[in-house]
């Protein structure tokens, strides 16, 4: 009878160590996805995005695969090629002056940012911290799943 029941203990517990082991797996999700879109607003902030917000919260519900698709686009408005009304060069619609006569892009103005420098450190620390985030998550899971393990094969060995 006393051995049944340390063995029933010993289960318990074993569960309760894996149910514990769980809840900290999914804080450290979600923990990951909120820095991963704090950094993905953060970069759109900082390279004159018009939707910074939209791009923060869908990576941040919906995870990588928004993100791999900001990553394709985040660059396009930037790098779209103009023609300077004055001179007829060619060159980048960001850039505030024309390379070659100095005239004034008027149209470079959603592109410039005085925080940028700053939006963009800051995503990259965000970025870091998601990443380390997501590998708490796998050791985690691998330490929650190992621990389950040994600890049934514990049981089972009564």
């Amino acid at each position: 009878m006393g051995s049944s029941y340390s063995v029933e203990v010993a289960a318990m517990n074993a569960m309760m160590g894996f149910i514990v082991m769980i809840v900290f797996v999914c804080l450290a999700g979600v923990a990951a996805q909120v820095l991963l879109g704090l950094a993905t607003y953060n970069d759109a902030k900082a390279r004159g995005n018009n939707d910074p917000v939209m791009w923060g919260l869908l990576v941040g519900f919906l995870g990588w695969i928004p993100g791999i698709v900001y990553l394709c686009l985040r660059n396009n408005n930037a790098n779209r090629l103009m023609t300077c009304p004055q001179c007829g060069f060619v060159h980048r619609v960001a850039e505030p002056f024309c390379p070659q006569c100095r005239v004034q892009n008027p149209y470079s103005a959603p592109f410039q940012n005085p925080l940028a420098h700053q939006q963009a450190h800051r995503a990259k620390l965000l970025l870091i911290w998601a990443v380390v985030a997501y590998a708490a998550v796998i050791v985690l899971t691998l330490v929650a799943v190992f621990g389950l393990m040994t600890s049934l094969v514990g049981v089972a060995m009564y």
